[in-house]
């Protein structure tokens, strides 16, 4: 979020359009500009990169607030307030990969104690929002923009915009600039303006940096935690993210497999004689479709991507708890085996257990 740029950027944009308008005539090759459903469309179908992390972290990302309810969640992609002048999320919440959600809570429980309280501006953020964003920004502004070609650090859920709030009036302290302010006074070491507001730049940033934070060059309220680079790029909407594990008393039920094709073994992987294993995640949805697949122990040779593919179109019966449909995060494994004098054979690709129902213990 860069509101600052944004109304900046759409001035600029409207004010080419203006003077375009007043031109003779329209070059031959010129196209109309997509419309926002159609950008929209683009960024959901788009695929997020495929990446090689070595000893990739499992993905467990925990809603911030839900640890800590005095941590206030306030974003203006929920809202008209941005460029795009339509709200982006519609039911956002703050989600942080486990490690950092709990190290901003302590960071939190600290600032308490002062009489300040964190506000979030926005967390984990899909990728298909960034590329939404990136693509409906001219190109000379997005440098202010985080990059959806490899994936952002909001995209692995360990960044988080915030700044603070006092916790007798609820409302926002004041800092050397505004959110998303793109100038001089946005830098962490903007000498400028009030004391007092640089006073409470410096708490927030001293006190976030004691617990695994690093704020951003340029941007005061902008902190990634450390280790960022061990977590996947994720492309889920908050409405997939699957519920924390709980030892409450509950009736749960694993998804069902329906249809599981098997991956075609690749003529690249015959001529290498491949055999292997390739390991992923899928984020299952509650209608029990596939939202996205994460390869975390690859083969290479064109076996990974065709896993990938071959595993959306996988269905299921979802995943049940107290009988309501939730999203779950599943583990599969898909052999690959080379017989010589033969092209290859279909990997066997092993499915979520059977159905069953069981009664989980209460937490002691």
């Amino acid at each position: 979020m860069l509101h600052g740029m944004y109304r900046r950027a759409l001035l600029f944009l409207l004010l080419a359009t203006t003077v375009a308008a007043q031109q003779p005539s329209a070059p031959a090759h010129a196209t109309p500009p997509p419309s926002f459903d159609q950008l929209v469309a683009d960024a959901q179908q788009a695929l997020p990169p495929f990446e090689r992390i070595a000893q990739m972290k499992r993905p467990d990302l925990v809603q911030v607030n839900s640890i800590d309810p005095s941590i206030k969640v306030n974003f203006p992609l929920a809202t008209a307030n941005n460029f795009l002048h339509t709200p982006i999320y519609h039911s956002p919440k703050a989600y942080l990969e486990r490690p950092a959600a709990e190290a901003l809570v302590k960071a939190s429980q600290e600032l308490r104690k002062l009489g300040y309280g964190l506000m979030i501006y926005d967390a984990y953020q899909p990728w298909w929002v960034t590329k939404l964003l990136w693509s409906a920004m001219s190109p000379q502004y997005r440098q202010f923009l985080g990059d959806p070609t490899g994936g952002t650090i909001q995209n692995r859920a360990c960044a988080v915009d915030l700044t603070l709030y006092d916790v007798k009036t609820g409302l926002p302290e004041p800092m050397p600039s505004a959110y998303d302010e793109l100038s001089e006074k946005a830098s962490p070491s903007y000498q400028g303006g009030d004391q007092q507001a640089r006073l409470n730049r410096s708490l927030l940033i001293t006190t976030m940096q004691k617990y695994g934070f690093t704020v951003s060059p340029t941007r005061w309220w902008h902190f990634e935690y450390k280790d960022w680079q061990k977590y996947p790029v994720l492309n889920i909407g908050f409405q997939d993210v699957p519920p924390p594990q709980t030892n409450d008393p509950c009736v749960c039920q694993d998804p069902v497999p329906i249809s599981t094709p098997d991956a075609p073994y690749t003529e690249e992987a015959r001529k290498a004689r491949i055999s292997g294993t390739v390991s992923s995640w899928m984020f299952l949805g509650a209608d029990g479709i596939p939202r996205q697949i994460i390869v975390f122990k690859p083969l290479g040779h064109g076996l990974d991507q065709k896993v990938i593919s071959t595993l959306m179109n996988w269905r299921f019966e979802p995943a049940n708890l107290d009988d309501k449909p939730i999203p779950q995060l599943l583990s599969i494994d898909s052999d690959f085996h080379y017989h010589p004098g033969f092209n290859g054979d279909a990997p066997t690709a092993k499915p979520a257990p059977p159905s069953k129902k069981r009664t989980l213990p209460t937490k002691k």
